[in-house]
């Protein structure tokens, strides 16, 4: 006769918690998982973007400064000193609208872990559904 037998319902019950609370721990290890990779994915994708910014930050301020030079160059003769003055208020517009633009996006950022989220509700209903189960047959309700 095993642990099981000699006992009676009491152990089995005791067994079904112990497994329940195994699967609990091995589901929650796997959604963890699950986060760990969403986080690793958006540090790739976050390091991609500010390499590829700083690079093309750094030659757009390039580009602009050269040609900027040569305009103002051109231009010197016949403005002089406005040569300089328009191509400060085209970067300065230029700014501002980019800065427009970057605060619009930070408002409607995507949700991060979103996949993540979903699982962990969905987990949530399964683990309400069986408990409800469970209840309703300890309490001898079909």
């Amino acid at each position: 006769m095993n642990l099981r037998e000699r006992s009676g319902p009491d152990t089995n019950h005791n067994v079904s918690l112990r497994e329940g609370a195994v699967a609990v721990g091995q589901l929650f290890r796997t959604r963890l998982e699950l986060l760990l990779l969403d986080l690793e994915e958006e540090k790739e994708r976050l390091e991609q973007r500010l390499v590829l910014a700083a690079i093309a930050g750094f030659l757009f301020a390039l580009g602009s400064l050269v040609t900027t030079g040569l305009f103002v160059a051109l231009l010197w003769p016949s403005l002089g000193v406005w040569s300089i003055a328009i191509f400060s208020a085209l970067y300065l517009g230029g700014s501002g609208v980019a800065m427009a633009m970057l605060l619009r996006r930070n408002r409607e950022r995507h949700p991060t872990f979103a996949s993540t989220l979903r699982e962990f509700e969905k987990d949530a209903e399964r683990f309400a559904r069986v408990l409800r189960q469970n209840e309703n047959l300890h309490h001898g309700e079909p």
